[in-house]
């Protein structure tokens, strides 16, 4: 499993277009992995991830290419609200996990 920080971003993670720019660089990452290989997102040190930059981000990934990612497990309830509003807008569910 590949682990993609998400502090990389920044500590605050909001807007369509920032989660636009994280998606292209998701797909970068997906498209050098093996088929059957997932990505573990560790969201250590991020303090905000806005809904809209979640569904931007997660909810096309989590739409095109189900089971790719693993969400971790341990991120704070104000960080799994956003992943919860996308997951109910979209009708879709998350995979949280630990790293391996």
């Amino acid at each position: 499993m590949k682990t993609i920080e998400m502090k990389k971003f920044g500590k605050y993670l909001a807007g369509r277009e920032a989660g636009k720019h994280a998606y292209d660089f998701f797909i970068k990452e997906i498209e050098k992995m093996p088929k059957d290989e997932k990505i573990f997102c560790n969201f250590q040190d991020v303090l905000l991830l806005a809904p809209s930059y979640c569904d931007e981000l997660f909810g096309e990934i989590q739409e095109n290419l189900p089971d790719k990612l693993v969400i971790d497990k341990n991120i704070g309830n104000a960080l799994k609200k956003a992943f919860d509003t996308v997951a109910e807008v979209r009708d879709l569910e998350f995979m949280y996990g630990e790293s391996e």
